[in-house]
């Protein structure tokens, strides 16, 4: 009994850790990507602060344009304070997926945190793995 609760102990620090890890290169990727997208103008629709446990972070929510369909999103966080609503902003979009958008092209400070997702979730599955291992040798 004490070896298949160690196995589901592993095998939930494994699903754990792929979940960062997975979430983390996907922001990663979307960044890298974005370094060649079009752009177009869009509208500040809206700003906010988010309260958070270790600061606070900025907002925008914007629309935006592409080929005759309108498109709502927002930007979390925005880089600095320095947008304000019914500003023209230039937005970048997938080409392929024009819902997919961001403010600033390419892999900006703010992807050391899915980084550091990529980073943990790889030591969660490999703790996880471990532990699994040793509770079947």
């Amino acid at each position: 009994m004490e070896d298949a609760l160690q196995l589901l102990i592993a095998l939930g620090v494994i699903a754990i850790g792929a979940i960062f890890f997975v979430r983390g290169l996907r922001d990663m990727l979307r960044g890298y990507r974005s370094r060649t997208w079009p752009s177009t103008t869009g509208v500040v629709t809206s700003t906010w602060d988010a309260e958070l446990e270790y600061g606070s972070e900025y907002y925008v929510g914007y629309s935006y344009k592409v080929s005759g369909s309108t498109y709502r999103s927002s930007y979390p966080p925005a880089p600095t304070h320095l947008h304000s609503p019914g500003e023209e902003i230039a937005v970048y979009y997938n080409p392929s997926r024009p819902k997919s958008s961001v403010l600033e092209r390419g892999i900006q400070w703010g992807m050391v945190i899915p980084g550091l997702w990529v980073g943990g979730g790889f030591i969660l599955i490999f703790v996880g793995g471990y532990f699994g291992f040793v509770s079947f040798s």
